[in-house]
């Protein structure tokens, strides 16, 4: 497993407009940037303080915190165990 030793959380506001679920983005650091609606990953990254050539993959949560699909922008997860880590944090502050 290429799991990075530790992840953080850094949540960006959602719009009360937006589309409920959740969107994320990994960096090759090991912040896990997350908003709580549905957006192109690559907006996700313009509303962050993180340059675009510092995300490794992302996915997309249901409003219940399960798993959809990957990043159309950064593709998945190096392997599933990493993205189930990574799904299984953001479900402890849903």
């Amino acid at each position: 497993m290429s799991t990075p030793v530790t992840f953080s959380l850094y949540e960006i506001p959602a719009s009360p407009a937006g589309s409920p679920g959740i969107t994320y983005v990994v960096t090759h650091g090991g912040v896990v940037i997350f908003t709580r609606e549905y957006m192109r990953h690559v907006r996700l990254i313009q509303n962050s303080p993180y340059p675009k050539h510092a995300v490794a993959w992302g996915g997309v949560l249901n409003s219940e915190g399960h798993w959809i699909r990957k990043s159309f922008d950064f593709g998945d997860a190096p392997d599933i165990d990493t993205r189930d880590f990574v799904v299984e944090l953001l479900l402890k502050v849903l």
